[in-house]
């Protein structure tokens, strides 16, 4: 059966998913009781977002070899992607038990330390990662995001300087580290970063808010607006931004405007992402539970 893993392997690495999981079902016709047989079908559903199918499958491969690191590592991922983070966390610890030396299971403890806002100890596992490995980009996008969480801005800058001293440049990493040096009050080099942000990818919203942001820190509201309203019509969904619009048209006197984009940034989640923010200025500003 070994044969199984290699050609499984090759479907879902081809991105050939309902392949996968033909030649899975055909598999467990022959062998019910293989456990990697339903592993691999569970992450090729789970490819599928077929999430409860899945989960039915990894859940039968444990159940049939509870030594199964992989199949744990994988519903854990499912898990965390439901945002059941304590059973995620759960089979993500029983995996690294098994499989000590796996970096990418020690990876994926560190991310939910992050989703679950326990920044400490995601740092902690970070730094557990590269004290033995330097060549973990995630590793370092993990414990960079939990710095700035904690609004520990300037060592956020650091891990992302390092990112861009060792890996290539994104416009991903370009927007994450001016996005921090607004915090220490880095503007002119902020809006540097995001102008390479934006260079590297018109298309990408976020750095185009942030840019925005900085112009209103600096009362250039006019152009603040203009760039606001250019991310929102690239990610309409992108509440952050709505909450930055608000905040422009509260500093213009625009207070229609502000309440309805502060109740957009909500209906869009800004609290269960981000902070209260846009609560608190519907009490200050708008008298508004």
């Amino acid at each position: 059966m070994e044969e199984f893993v290699d050609i499984a392997n090759g479907f879902i690495n081809a991105g050939q998913y309902r392949e996968a999981v033909f030649f899975a079902n055909k598999t467990i016709e022959k062998y019910p009781d293989f456990s990697e047989a339903y592993e691999y079908r569970g992450i090729a559903r789970f490819s599928l977002l077929e999430m409860d199918e899945a989960y039915a499958d990894l859940s039968k491969a444990i159940e049939l070899d509870p030594d199964n690191h992989k199949a744990l590592s994988s519903r854990s991922s499912l898990l965390m992607y439901k945002e059941r983070y304590e059973e995620a966390m759960s089979d993500c610890v029983l995996a690294i038990q098994q499989a000590p030396s796996n970096i990418s299971y020690k990876n994926l403890q560190s991310e939910l330390y992050l989703r679950k806002k326990d920044y400490e100890k995601c740092i902690d596992v970070a730094n557990d990662i590269l004290n033995f490995w330097q060549g973990e980009y995630d590793t370092f996008m993990f414990k960079a995001a939990a710095l700035s969480s904690l609004k520990r801005h300037r060592e956020a800058i650091d891990v992302y300087a390092i990112l861009l001293n060792n890996f290539t440049h994104t416009e991903i990493l370009y927007n994450n580290i001016a996005f921090e040096q607004i915090y220490t009050n880095e503007w002119e080099a902020a809006k540097k970063n995001f102008r390479a942000a934006i260079r590297l990818n018109p298309e990408f919203a976020y750095p185009w808010d942030n840019m925005g942001y900085v112009y209103y820190l600096e009362k250039n509201y006019d152009e603040a607006l203009k760039l606001i309203n250019n991310s929102i019509l690239l990610d309409p969904s992108n509440s952050w931004a709505y909450k930055n619009r608000a905040i422009v048209y509260l500093a213009t006197g625009k207070r229609d405007e502000a309440r309805s984009d502060l109740y957009r940034a909500n209906e869009l989640g800004y609290s269960r992402v981000y902070d209260e923010e846009v609560n608190e200025l519907l009490r200050t500003e708008f008298n508004e539970h």
